[in-house]
């Protein structure tokens, strides 16, 4: 079986697609920044019993031991479902203008640009891309604000 240099292109980028699609380097990563979040926690710690030991005050911190490593992680899958999302979105849109170009130069072959029909359809869905779009920041929008939430200690039960 002989198989072309593009036929062989074509069937990397889909196991590579395949692969980030799947999210297991986006949860490594994840669970691997999460770790560095423990560690900040521990040497705020360190830092709140070195004071503790020199004062004789209990800072505010040593009550919310393990808070740090939560939050960094909650906010670190946030993101990560943020990211899956934005992802999803861009595809759409990608396949929604090249739908669109199509049915445009299929339109044109027919004689149907001028229709009223056609054009009121078109509106329609030039509309539905904007409508989508908006919804896309307001949603992103709402994932920016719960991560800035948990990572400034707000509680968010």
């Amino acid at each position: 079986m002989e198989i072309s240099k593009q036929e062989l292109e074509q069937i990397i980028k889909e196991e590579i697609s395949i692969v980030i699609e799947e999210g297991w380097l986006d949860r490594l990563r994840a669970r691997t920044s999460g770790a560095g979040a423990a560690v900040k926690g521990v040497a705020q710690r360190t830092g709140a019993a070195a004071k503790y030991a020199t004062t004789g005050k209990v800072p505010p911190a040593s009550a919310s031991a393990g808070a740090t490593y939560a939050q960094g992680k909650k906010s670190k899958i946030l993101q990560l479902h943020k990211n899956k999302y934005e992802k999803v979105w861009a595809d759409f849109a990608d396949k929604f203008l090249v739908l669109n170009k199509e049915l445009h130069q299929d339109a044109k072959k027919l004689g149907l640009l001028e229709s009223p029909l056609f054009q009121e359809m078109r509106q329609n869905l030039k509309e539905l891309r904007l409508r989508n779009d908006k919804a896309v920041d307001s949603i992103t929008s709402y994932f920016d604000r719960l991560v800035k939430s948990l990572e400034s200690g707000e509680r968010t039960e």
